[in-house]
């Protein structure tokens, strides 16, 4: 068993990334069969606003030669995200067969579309549904022979689980087979008994119960280099210094940086805020006026309803973003053609006139090139309807 931690960037060393780039510029440069398609991943994934807690180019390569050294030729991955890691396998071992479980329907659908641009979709088997029902299901499979043994398994899901999958892939591994369980150090907090924090927990159970299990051999492996969490941590000793802190207010769900038991403790709510939109106009008003004070907090955007203009590439990823991620409702102007069989079939999009949109929609997001014919696309008219 292998781990890398997650690291407060405001105490990394410039040098660790700086060595990932000069490293990986030489072992793997953009001249690899491989390098453009992963390079696409990330920028794909980046652009459907998933979590960026992918591994590091040098990571995946890593886990990527560990299964050609050993010739594996099914690996199994817990936590697809947007298919990184997955692609990073399939692509550097052309015998080798990845079965990847998410349990994000989201995460889902941008993982089989960067699959399927890689052109691996024949080989890296995405499925949908939660680890501790989905492993369960695998393995009878492969007890029943119907399913191969795996070679390979790479662990990086809910760390509250993580002896659970574990336990479950080991039934289904062959003899001498690697099961790396990824992200166990948490900021170091790995060594504190006393921390409550449910993903603490359930990275000191795998750690404790791995070296104590029969026929395994397992090490705590910490790393360094350009992955990171790249957030700000509040440990308990920090909060403590801050008496009048009420809220911490988080641009995502991922929470390993807090000290919750503490803020419990001290009564400071720890909120997730990745489904907010900015009241940009209002709030630039009321910093140019007489208070400088913002006077609300964000817009919540589930439930509401997103009008686009323009249905090109971008529009529909937004759209994609918006119904998935958020359950918003969608309506469309100007449609243009580069929907999605997927969409049309789901009928995501209702087609409006330009006045309806503006009438209706909570939010409008406009996806064209500035130019002479899309310059008085929205102009006094379309505002007034809002």
């Amino acid at each position: 068993m292998a781990a890398r931690s997650y690291r407060n960037h405001s105490t990394d060393n410039p040098r660790w990334a700086a060595v990932d780039t000069y490293g990986f510029s030489h072992s793997h440069p953009a001249s690899r069969p491989n390098a453009s398609v992963l390079q696409d991943t990330l920028k794909s994934s980046e652009t459907a606003v998933l979590p960026s807690i992918a591994l590091s180019a040098a990571q995946g390569k890593f886990i990527a030669l560990h299964c050609r050294v050993v010739g594996v030729t099914h690996a199994l991955e817990v936590g697809t995200l947007g298919g990184y890691s997955a692609i990073w396998m399939a692509s550097e071992n052309p015998q080798l067969k990845v079965t990847t479980v998410e349990y994000n329907q989201y995460h889902v659908e941008v993982a089989r579309e960067n699959i399927k641009h890689a052109g691996l979709a024949d080989r890296i088997e995405v499925i949908h549904g939660a680890g501790l029902d989905v492993l369960p299901r695998l393995r009878e499979k492969v007890q029943a022979g119907t399913r191969p043994r795996f070679g390979f398994v790479f662990i990086d899901a809910d760390k509250v689980n993580n002896w659970r999958y574990f336990q479950l892939a080991k039934d289904m591994i062959k003899p001498n087979s690697v099961i790396c369980v990824d992200n166990v150090v948490r900021f170091g907090r790995l060594v504190d008994a006393t921390d409550s924090d449910a993903s603490v927990q359930g990275s000191r159970e795998v750690v404790e119960k791995a070296g104590k299990e029969p026929g395994v051999d397992s090490v705590v492996l910490q790393t360094v280099g350009e992955k990171g969490c790249e957030r700000t941590a509040f440990p308990g000793s920090l909060l403590r210094q801050l008496p009048n802190l009420k809220l911490l207010l988080a641009t995502g769900t991922q929470f390993e940086m807090f000290d919750l038991a503490a803020a419990r403790e001290l009564g400071i709510a720890v909120v997730a805020g990745a489904a907010l939109a900015r009241n940009v106009a209002t709030d630039d008003a009321v910093l140019k006026g007489v208070t400088g004070w913002q006077s609300g907090l964000a817009t919540g955007l589930p439930g509401l309803t997103l009008g686009t203009i323009g249905l090109g590439r971008l529009g529909v990823a937004v759209g994609r973003v918006a119904h998935l991620a958020w359950g918003m409702h969608q309506m469309a102007a100007a449609v243009a053609c580069l929907l999605t069989l997927e969409f049309i079939a789901a009928k995501l999009f209702k087609a409006v006139s330009k006045e309806e949109l503006f009438s209706s929609a909570d939010i409008v997001s406009i996806h064209y090139v500035l130019s002479d014919r899309s310059r008085s696309i929205v102009g006094a008219k379309e505002l007034e309807h809002m």
